[in-house]
């Protein structure tokens, strides 16, 4: 699964990309100033009180992307920084930026062709530009000696550079490590030099038997998206209750998008008329996998997942990004309700929410247009005095 998605445009957004982390980096004298000696390298700490305060964090957030750095920090001229626009932007960040376990997290997203090419062809290495203080003290960190700490880091842009500080553990996500087998080197044929198809056979075995150690995983699970209690989940007989709380989210999710959780009788009507040609009917291989024991279970924990996700995206007009990775949908909608303040009683989250969300719902743009001034017609400029 790539996390590269592209979106309506076919701009390409990364999530959760690192953008920076903690660690003692080399800095020459000469980015450090002061009393610091250029020519001179020295070991400076970046620590975890630093990258993780929430100022730190917000700081990342909606930057101009550019391919290599500036000279120096983007901004106002007259600020002694260079214009955006005159070393030009390339992408952005987004406002999903968060710290986690040392290593600051964002969204990026590609604009430009030429970045997008050479990020495709292998450039991949993050590099933050930023202002901050640079504090003089001795001290080791992790085994690492360090003679500078940096302090009320504050991120002014992200560049796409061919070797980072922090090497590969800051790149563009999805990129292969060079000198890294590809698929097709593994099934390389020494013989001929040709490379052999994969077996379909062996290709199904393998999916079927990552699918039993998915299953197994899951029906160990005991109550991790309802709840308290034994699973549901795990249970064999009927959808289990957590169904109804599926289906209550999928009508909040059509009240805030005008989507049809739902086949319309017609469109059912058509499904019955259109018999399936026998070159449609899936093989037995298929059918097997489609019979594996708790396949209802994983096919029903897979819809909870993502019938979740589309609520939390469903709110985030409304009350902007949350980390919803470790909620259930009852407590999605339990963290929606409280967010805009709608009163509902423990369970009722989801109906209030249907009703708000149908109530705000944005009008369907009908055509594209741009924002800016239209030209008046003759006439108008003639009726002005304008024109003679």
């Amino acid at each position: 699964m790539t996390h590269r998605i592209p979106d309506t445009n076919g701009w390409i957004e990364i999530k959760d990309n690192p953008l920076s982390k903690v660690g003692v980096f080399e800095y020459d004298g000469s980015s450090i100033g002061g009393e610091a000696e250029p020519g001179t390298v020295y070991g400076v700490l970046r620590a975890e009180a630093e990258l993780s305060d929430p100022e730190t964090v917000a700081s990342a957030r909606l930057l101009p992307w550019t391919n290599d750095h500036p000279d120096t920090l983007l901004g106002a001229q007259e600020d002694g920084r260079i214009p955006a626009e005159e070393k030009g932007v390339e992408g952005v960040t987004g406002e999903d930026t968060y710290y986690r376990d040392g290593v600051l997290y964002g969204n990026i997203k590609v604009f430009s062709q030429s970045l997008a090419d050479d990020i495709s062809s292998g450039k991949t290495e993050l590099s933050m530009g930023y202002a901050c203080q640079w504090v003089r003290e001795d001290g080791t960190w992790e085994g690492k000696p360090y003679q500078w700490r940096q302090a009320t880091i504050r991120f002014n842009h992200l560049s796409l550079v061919d070797r980072g500080r922090m090497g590969p553990d800051v790149a563009v996500l999805d990129s292969q490590p060079k000198g890294a087998k590809t698929m097709s080197d593994e099934n390389e044929n020494p013989d001929t030099g040709t490379k052999d198809a994969p077996d379909p056979n062996e290709l199904l075995q393998s999916a079927i038997g990552a699918a039993k150690q998915l299953i197994e995983a899951l029906q160990g699970i005991q109550s991790s998206l309802v709840g308290g209690g034994e699973s549901p989940l795990a249970s064999e007989e009927g959808a289990g209750p957590e169904e109804s709380e599926v289906a209550a989210a999928e009508e909040v999710i059509a009240a805030a998008s005008e989507d049809d959780p739902d086949p319309t009788a017609e469109e059912e009507a058509e499904d019955k008329d259109d018999p399936v040609s026998e070159e449609e009917k899936p093989s037995q291989g298929a059918q097997d996998a489609k019979d594996l024991p708790g396949d209802d279970l994983l096919r029903r924990t897979m819809r909870h997942l993502a019938v979740r996700d589309r609520l939390a995206e469903a709110l985030k007009p409304h009350i902007g990004v949350f980390d919803h990775r470790d909620m259930t949908i009852d407590e999605v909608a339990r963290y929606g309700a409280g967010k805009l303040r709608i009163k509902a009683g423990k369970g009722q989250e989801l109906p209030a929410l249907q009703g708000y969300l149908a109530a705000k719902r944005p009008p369907r743009p009908v055509s594209t247009a741009m924002d800016g001034r239209d030209k008046p017609s003759a006439l108008t400029q003639y009726l002005n005095g304008e024109q003679q």
